[in-house]
């Protein structure tokens, strides 16, 4: 009995003896390669820029605090550009989206239909918007009409801002056989030979000719004027300027119709004998 006794202790006594290391480091790797920035290749978001116009169709330094709104069904969420006008959504899921961009005294921008799938290679990013103040002393006024042959109509704008210069395409004649005729509601846009008449104005004939077609003996010719900035100086050179083509406007895909956000009408419009 006293000899299984101390067999025992011996045993004890040598597995006390015996430590197992634990946590024991083992030799330091080789370095990974170094990761690629979050914020650009953060694929789950949407991003874009966009840049400021002011109504004599300058560049705005200062491209911040416009509000961006995203949709998709019942998703909604809105931020705010920076003072480079980029702005970015994180985290959205696979889907469609529409974007309203939105400043005081700025035309209300829209693009519909931006197509997002996560996990690609890349972040989504919107084309780049224009978003161009709204005519303040550059508004037509009204406009006066002779009936002839040609049609002889004459705009005239608020020459309080004689900064001012309408560029080719600035300007707007809308003709329509509508009372109400504006941008949703016309059957000729005419931009060409609208020319200064010296007065501060700007004069602009109709050939009755160029209807033929669209109206007939008895038609009444629904004609105003509009203005907004369609060109714009891209660089501080007053011989610089760039067409911000599809920019300027959007089509609401509920109507079809053409919008173009910074464009102001006369409230002037006038009737014609066809």
């Amino acid at each position: 009995m006293t000899k299984a006794i101390s067999f025992l202790i011996l045993v004890f006594m040598a597995l006390s003896s015996c430590k197992k290391e634990v946590g024991v480091p083992g030799p330091v790797g080789s370095r990974g390669n170094q990761g690629l920035p979050g914020v650009d290749h953060d694929t789950a978001s949407i991003s874009g820029n966009l840049s400021l116009f002011s109504y004599l169709s300058w560049p705005v330094a200062d491209s911040s605090a416009v509000t961006v709104e995203l949709s998709s069904g019942s998703l909604q969420r809105s931020v705010l550009t920076d003072a480079s006008g980029h702005y970015v959504f994180y985290g959205l899921e696979k889907g469609t989206y529409d974007l309203t961009y939105q400043k005081a005294g700025f035309g209300t921008m829209k693009v519909f239909g931006i197509s997002h799938s996560p996990g690609g290679p890349l972040s989504t990013v919107v084309p780049d918007v224009y978003l161009l103040q709204q005519p303040v002393g550059t508004a037509v006024q009204g406009i006066t009409g002779i009936d002839g042959y040609p049609i002889e109509i004459h705009i005239n704008l608020d020459t309080s801002s004689y900064e001012y210069t309408p560029y080719s395409g600035n300007l707007v004649l809308l003709i329509g056989k509508d009372p109400v005729v504006d941008m949703s509601h016309y059957l000729i846009m005419q931009t060409e030979n609208i020319s200064t008449d010296g007065l501060g104005g700007y004069v602009c004939f109709i050939d009755r000719s160029s209807l033929t077609g669209l109206f007939n003996a008895g038609d009444t010719i629904y004609v105003t004027a509009c203005t907004y900035n369609r060109y714009v100086h891209k660089l501080k050179d007053p011989n610089t300027f760039f067409d911000t083509g599809s920019s300027a406007y959007y089509v609401d895909p509920a109507s079809g119709n053409y919008v173009y956000p910074n464009l102001s009408s006369a409230p002037t419009v006038l009737s014609f004998p066809y």
